[in-house]
């Protein structure tokens, strides 16, 4: 499985290019991590700009491209250039997450943007919150990836990009179901951080996320002695 973000500037084509070729290489599933087309999105942006660089890449109609949204796919509306390049794989438009199986693992693509133009709320108790929750729950024995447009938080500059509290409870979800890994774009930069919990706390194995609050902390407090993973190399870790 591979895949890029914040891919195509209709201003200028040559970054998008490069990643069509480099991963069009890749003969794996490729998901597509939002703010596909800039500046809004639109379904005129996704047809000249999105496709053109490479029409396998690009193309809604090629197997094993899967899309989810980003928040520049709802500047100009309610994602609905988005939605309509991707003709119905990319899960409902009035939601815009979804998941899948691919192999032994288990899917799940989040919609992040969490505001009036999305319709998307993620707090606890939300309409995708607990579609999330009843999907884990179905699949509890496979090894589980998510991603979204949207990190809980990372190291960028400004906290308002960086920052999004508002994920939190789909993290624990996916959290108290032992989920594997998080991936995410957004923020035009690499970031991987060895495994943590929702607060930001580093974990010494994904075994040890089954651990007791007191032997979390126990955890905790070894890991900050030893090496400088997430909660103690920066105020503001995240997922990988």
């Amino acid at each position: 499985m591979v895949g890029a973000g914040d891919i195509v500037g209709c201003s200028d084509l040559s970054g998008a290019q490069a990643t069509a070729k480099l991963i069009d290489a890749i003969p794996e599933r490729v998901f597509a991590a939002g703010d596909l087309a800039y500046q809004h999105g639109t379904y005129e942006e996704f047809v000249k700009c999105y496709g053109p660089p490479d029409p396998d890449f690009g193309a809604a109609s090629r197997p094993g491209r899967v899309p989810l949204p980003g928040n520049h796919e709802y500047n100009g509306a309610t994602a609905i250039g988005y939605f309509r390049y991707w003709d119905g794989r990319a899960g409902d438009p009035g939601k815009g997450y979804y998941s899948y199986d691919l192999g032994t693992w288990h899917i799940v693509v989040l919609n992040t943007n969490c505001g009036s133009k999305s319709r998307v709320v993620a707090r606890e108790g939300s309409p995708e919150e607990t579609w999330l929750k009843q999907d884990l729950a179905a699949h509890p024995a496979a090894c589980t990836l998510a991603y979204g447009h949207h990190a809980l938080f990372s190291s960028g500059l400004l906290p308002k990009h960086a920052e999004h509290p508002e994920l939190r409870a789909l993290w624990q979800d996916l959290y108290d179901a032992h989920a594997d890994m998080i991936l995410a774009g957004h923020e035009h930069s690499y970031e991987r951080f060895a495994p943590q919990n929702p607060e930001g706390n580093p974990i010494l194995s994904m075994a040890s996320a089954k651990l007791s609050s007191a032997q979390e902390e126990e955890v905790t407090r070894r890991s900050d002695m030893q090496t400088p993973t997430a909660k103690s190399a920066m105020t503001r870790p995240t997922a990988f």
